[in-house]
């Protein structure tokens, strides 16, 4: 059985003499009412019995499952669209037809290779390391931000920030000493500071992590490991793999690989999630193991935010103002 779609239909109807009175007079002679069926009715009964309309509805649902096992077979996520006489434009990505923008992959196509070049240069992304991170977790981690922390977050991964370095470089002061401890200042000097304020802050902000990762019921291992892992920032002889369990070595080369810094900027490896998941589903929890990591990734976003707002708080004191 097979019927042409109805647009083919009123056009061979339009192409007849009289087409117009044959058109505007068939809802009036007879008009159409299609019957309600559920769908797969042969899933109850024998396909011979069912009447003539529920048998084209099942034959139309073998057709659409069909259809979609042959999309999931070439990894196809949406069905390639036909491009129709009328339109005066289509977007053609790897020869399929998009039917509507997608901004987010448009802007992968159009930035990522510009990115990837520069995480080559300046030595920030290797390819490894890119292969490593959860960035699914950072992008829903960075859409849960404030806007303002959002901005400063990317600023601050690149490098192009408020700091002493590019303060001189800009000409708004002719010297790039950090406020707090008077030492060359650029991004990377904003948590390894070792002016005693800062490290206070420092410990301020790493005991409020650890208590958040209680209240998120994290594995204490894994609390331990990414605790060990943070240390790192500050002095990169501390973390050692020989204090960390076996089961967790895989997650913790990944972490250094991706680099201790990663931590503040967002750059979690994807083999922790699935640790927790592990040992949430060994006490019974129900906790999402990928919101914990997304959430994980905003409190360390935070964690870097507070230290430049310390650092801020310094500069604008009274008794530092130049």
């Amino acid at each position: 059985m097979g019927f042409p779609p109805f647009s083919i239909t009123l056009a061979i109807i339009e192409s007849l003499p009289n087409s117009r009175s044959l058109t505007w007079s068939l809802p009036s002679a007879r008009p159409l009412r299609a019957p309600k069926h559920r769908g797969h009715l042969d899933h109850a009964t024998s396909f011979s019995s069912l009447s003539w309309w529920s048998k084209g509805n099942v034959e139309v649902d073998n057709w659409a499952v069909a259809y979609r096992h042959q999309l999931e077979a070439s990894n196809q996520l949406i069905a390639p669209n036909a491009r129709f006489f009328t339109e005066l434009a289509a977007l053609y990505i790897r020869d399929v037809k998009h039917s509507r923008l997608d901004p987010d992959y448009i802007q992968e196509l159009v930035a990522l290779p510009a990115l990837r070049k520069r995480w080559r240069e300046k030595l920030t992304v290797t390819p490894e390391a890119e292969s490593e991170t959860d960035w699914t977790s950072l992008a829903r981690a960075m859409r849960s931000l404030p806007a303002g922390v959002q901005r400063w977050t990317t600023k601050h991964v690149v490098g192009m920030c408020g700091v002493g370095k590019f303060k001189v470089r800009w000409g708004y002061d002719t010297s790039a000493a950090c406020p707090c401890c008077g030492e060359f200042e650029d991004h990377l000097h904003i948590p390894r500071c070792m002016a005693p304020s800062t490290s206070a802050e420092w410990d301020r902000q790493t005991v409020a992590l650890e208590l958040w990762l209680d209240t998120q019921v994290t594995d204490p291992a894994i609390k331990h490991a990414l605790l060990s892992l943070l240390k790192g920032v500050c002095d990169p002889s501390l973390p050692s793999i020989r204090v960390v369990p076996g089961r967790l070595r895989s997650a913790f080369q990944s972490q250094q690989c991706i680099g201790y810094q990663g931590l503040l900027e967002g750059r979690l490896s994807c083999q922790w999630a699935p640790l927790q998941e592990e040992y949430l589903q060994s006490r019974g929890s129900q906790r999402s193991p990928t919101l914990w990591a997304s959430r994980l990734l905003h409190q360390l976003i935070l964690l870097g935010f507070q230290l430049w707002a310390h650092r801020n708080l310094v500069q604008h004191l009274e008794d530092n103002v130049q």
